[in-house]
């Protein structure tokens, strides 16, 4: 009799082996739809399709790379927004510099007249220096003069592999160079006017 009661038992009652295998087989793969569903995805580990999780791996790595890649274009827009802005304002002062240039080319006026005329271009010329020294994004010259260095070149990382690159050369913005250190009086002030004009 001892013998039939052993097969009561769960260790040794093969039905009752045979409700706890499929018991825990359900529960397994309740608790794997239960994860897909948090997660949404349907393969979460290598267990789950091990090709299928090293090429999902793979385009993760990619979307990553390409989310970043956008996030870097979006930078340099930004950046070259700002060169724009200062190339912008230099523009402004050549174009008074060269309507005042053209001004003093008239014979109607007298040499100290002129000599005005050329110390307010100069004047214009120290903005343009300024304003290229000022142009800056995150310490980085935009519009590099001979007081921070000269030529700037820019590298936009715009992909994920190391040749999806776009390099901006950024040339140096000098206009002292048009006059030189000189004392403007009214020798000094024709040769001024006249460098200006043909700028």
């Amino acid at each position: 009799m001892a013998s039939f009661g052993d097969f009561n038992k769960v260790n040794t009652n093969v039905t009752a082996m045979e409700a706890r295998l499929s018991l825990n087989k359900i529960n397994s793969e309740l608790g794997d739809s239960r994860l897909k569903l948090s997660t949404g995805y349907k393969i979460n580990k290598a267990e789950d399709d091990s090709a299928g999780f090293a090429i999902a791996t793979k385009l993760r790595s990619r979307i990553t790379g390409l989310e970043q890649a956008l996030q870097n274009v979006s930078d340099a827009k930004s950046v070259m927004d700002i060169i724009e802005g200062g190339y912008s304002s230099i523009m402004d002062n050549l174009i008074e510099m060269k309507g005042l240039a053209t001004q003093a080319a008239n014979d109607t006026f007298s040499a100290t007249e002129r000599t005005l005329i050329a110390k307010q271009i100069q004047s214009l010329g120290y903005d343009i220096n300024d304003i290229a020294d000022s142009t800056k994004f995150n310490g980085i010259a935009l519009n590099p003069s001979a007081a921070n260095g000269g030529d700037t070149t820019l590298t936009f990382q715009t992909g994920e592999g190391t040749s999806d690159t776009y390099i901006f050369n950024l040339r140096r913005v000098d206009v002292h160079s048009l006059f030189g250190n000189v004392n403007i009086d009214t020798t000094t002030a024709g040769d001024i006017v006249s460098t200006a004009n043909q700028a």
